[in-house]
């Protein structure tokens, strides 16, 4: 059971995608989203947003994601409030901007975003509140004794494949000067 709040917390607490390098997306932010005027830095006439401009505007997005994040940390000793962010999160990423980013960031994203649709998905039920967490615990673990060792096991599976889509996201991100990186301590 502790092993378990544990995963969940952290993951909770983890999920950020943590932006680009601060400094520079600061500097950038301002002008993100204006490059191309209302159509999101489309070249004129051809409908199609620019990379370019694509990239400066998820780079915004990015930054704006870490600082709720970062804001918004759930207690570590709460999992119910780690498990409620989680939702959040999911939401906030599926609300990235990708089109006109190059086809392996796009890919990457829409992977981390699956991922943690499936943590999301796994924990739907829990009550969002610490008594009603612990209630719902408490209440599934006496009807099925083998419910905490099936959860983890759930959640182990689904963590490896949060932490393989984000080591593929940090990876597509170097490459185009992205920190994008998973890891809870970022």
């Amino acid at each position: 059971m502790k092993r378990f709040i544990l995963i969940l917390t952290a993951a909770a607490a983890g999920m950020a995608l943590p932006a680009c390098k601060k400094d520079e997306a600061e500097s950038k932010s301002g002008d993100a989203g204006k490059t191309g005027g209302t159509t999101g830095g489309a070249t004129a006439g051809s409908g199609k947003i620019d990379e370019k401009a694509a990239l400066e505007v998820f780079k915004a997005q990015a930054l704006a994601m870490k600082a709720w994040a970062e804001k918004n940390e759930p207690d570590k000793t709460n999992p119910a409030a780690g498990m409620a962010m989680i939702g959040q999160m999911v939401e906030q990423m599926k609300g990235l901007k990708t089109e006109g980013l190059p086809a392996d960031l796009k890919t990457a994203v829409a992977n981390m975003v699956t991922a943690m649709g499936k943590m999301e998905d796994a924990i739907k039920d829990f009550p969002k509140d610490p008594e009603g967490f612990m209630k719902f615990m408490t209440e599934k673990a006496t009807a099925d004794p083998e419910f905490g060792t099936k959860f983890q096991a759930k959640m182990e599976t689904v963590g490896k494949e949060v932490e393989a889509a984000g080591k593929a996201l940090k990876e597509a991100g170097d490459k185009y000067g992205l920190d994008l990186d998973m890891k809870p301590d970022k």
